[in-house]
């Protein structure tokens, strides 16, 4: 068997093992980066951030960065550690440069990875006695564990019933597993980032829907139109929450209704390119860049969910209620009122 030396190992080649490597690499030392997926669909978050990024300054974007680090810190309840944002702050422009100056603009969206790394590769697989990743110079970079059920169950039960759909079949936990067989410490507190766009059929229960995509980038049940700020309502058929909220958000306030799912009412004329562009959403629910979707694709994945089931149409108030299993009665009174407060 070919013996090959490296001064670093890094495992896990998403973000952050990517950036790892390339630092190290830069740097003069021989890498070799492995992961356990047979290729890199899902592998990198595209969707980064930072403030005082050369394109910014050139854009003469200016961000205060004690009032973004208070406003993130107040978001969060105080429940983050401010040094991490103030590092984040501090010094993720330069990584974001560095994407810009030495990817995307000499090679476009990604460039090359080198012959030293290894996909379909597992730690176990790697090291056969198990005692080489306490080594020095190996790194442990690992993703969530939402598409195993059975963890996201043991430490996070509570995600189970404000998620339907997991979107990355790569986030087994099996990084995370492996990290604390070799006295690793997890997060005592579970967080998830949801999206409120999984679209179920009618009179789905919660308790035991839990379904894991491994067709990035076509996702089940995905309705990227539920993020718009429309009248939603509980399983009773009554709003429960100001709609005009960040995504999780509507995820948590229906937690606390029957069933843990609502239902979204709009109508036909609001699926116009007009009328979705007078909707003030940020980031990916934004029609047209910044955001991932323009008009025609809105439609279109509406009219998908149509044939599938998960989305109804009618032509009243009392059939569309029929249709989704909700009281006639609170639904049209609903959306009286729904109505009401628009005009006024």
């Amino acid at each position: 068997m070919e013996k090959v030396q490296y001064d670093v190992l890094v495992i896990g080649a998403s973000n952050a093992g990517g950036m790892a490597a390339a630092t190290a690499a830069e740097k003069g030392a021989k890498v070799l980066v492995i992961d356990k997926s047979r290729n890199t669909n899902f592998l990198h978050r595209e969707t980064i951030a930072s403030i005082h990024s050369k394109v910014q300054k050139e854009a003469k974007v200016e961000i205060d960065k004690n009032e973004l680090v208070n406003y993130l810190s107040t978001f969060a309840q105080g429940n983050v550690d401010e040094r991490l944002l103030n590092t984040w702050t501090d010094y993720f422009s330069e990584t974001v440069d560095w994407i810009d100056e030495k990817v995307l603009r000499p090679h476009g969206a990604y460039m090359q990875a080198t012959a030293d790394a290894y996909y379909e590769t597992e730690r176990n697989r790697a090291f056969p006695t198990g005692n080489e990743v306490t080594a020095e110079h190996v790194q442990h970079w690992h993703m969530g564990y939402g598409a195993n059920q059975a963890l996201v169950q043991k430490w996070n039960p509570w995600g189970l019933k404000t998620n339907v759909y997991n979107d990355s079949h790569r986030d087994d936990g099996s990084g995370i597993l492996a990290a604390l067989e070799i006295g690793a410490a997890k997060d005592e507190e579970p967080v998830s980032i949801v999206f409120n766009r999984g679209a179920v059929p009618v009179e789905t229960n919660t308790k035991d829907f839990y379904e894991t995509s491994v067709t990035p980038p076509d996702y089940p049940g995905y309705l990227w139109l539920a993020s718009y700020p429309m009248l939603k309502v509980n399983l009773e058929g009554e709003r429960f929450f100001n709609e005009s909220a960040p995504y999780q958000f509507q995820m948590n306030a229906v937690a606390k209704q029957p069933g843990y799912l609502s239902a979204m009412i709009w109508t036909e004329a609001t699926m116009t390119d007009k009328s979705l562009g007078q909707y003030h959403t940020l980031g990916c629910s934004r029609l047209g860049f910044p955001g991932i979707f323009n008009g025609d694709q809105v439609r279109e994945g509406v009219q998908q969910r149509l044939e599938e089931g998960l989305v109804q149409k009618a032509d009243t108030i009392e059939e569309l209620a029929q249709k989704l299993g909700l009281p006639v009665a609170n639904l049209q009174a609903s959306v009286a009122r729904y109505n009401e407060m628009i005009a006024s």
